[in-house]
């Protein structure tokens, strides 16, 4: 596998081992990955067939992605394919002993491969909840595996934030084109 541009493993006199436009570049891909797969696993809507072919365009695949059906099996396919490798390349099981008991759990090198890791879980979670608000894609939570290292942490621990089982908007502005095609629209 070759490394990724500015992400050397040995660092040179006085450089950072990553470099911080690197890193911006990355976690916009990382990005684009996340905007892909809830484009093309949204139950209300079928995939939009344009942004997947400009996706596989990229890849040299373009001609590949015809129907939605063939667009959908091409990003499943090309997600899982990037967040595995990077999942490989940036994490790793660890095991922890809690008292007399082993558990284990991941860690990682990179917080690129932390934001991949999280991504491997959104593929095969089971349960997701998505926004409410028309023509959004956005996941706003989803079942994450089961973590058992919060008391492992100390006192100084802070447990994983998670999000409101009430919230159904992923922003303030879906919130609000929400409201304007449920209600302000039909008062006019």
């Amino acid at each position: 596998m070759q490394a990724h541009e500015g992400f050397s493993d040995t660092l040179l006199e006085g450089e950072p081992k990553e470099s911080y436009q690197n890193f911006v570049e990355e976690a916009r891909k990382a990005n684009g990955l996340l905007r892909l797969y809830e484009a093309v696993t949204d139950p209300e809507q079928e995939p939009d067939v344009e942004l997947v072919r400009k996706h596989a365009d990229r890849e040299g695949l373009g001609s590949w992605v015809r129907t939605p059906r063939t667009a959908r099996m091409w990003a499943l396919g090309w997600v899982s394919h990037v967040v595995q490798e990077r999942v490989a390349e940036d994490c790793y099981p660890s095991l922890y002993q809690d008292g007399d008991t082993i558990r284990y759990g991941w860690g990682f090198h990179t917080l690129l491969g932390a934001m991949h890791l999280q991504m491997m879980w959104l593929l095969t979670s089971t349960g997701e909840v998505r926004c409410k608000a028309p023509g959004c894609t956005r996941i706003i939570t989803y079942e994450q595996p089961e973590q058992p290292l919060e008391d492992l942490g100390g006192e100084d621990y802070r447990k994983p934030y998670k999000v409101r089982s009430d919230k159904v908007f992923c922003s303030e502005r879906c919130k609000h084109r929400h409201y304007y095609h449920s209600t302000r629209k039909f008062m006019r």
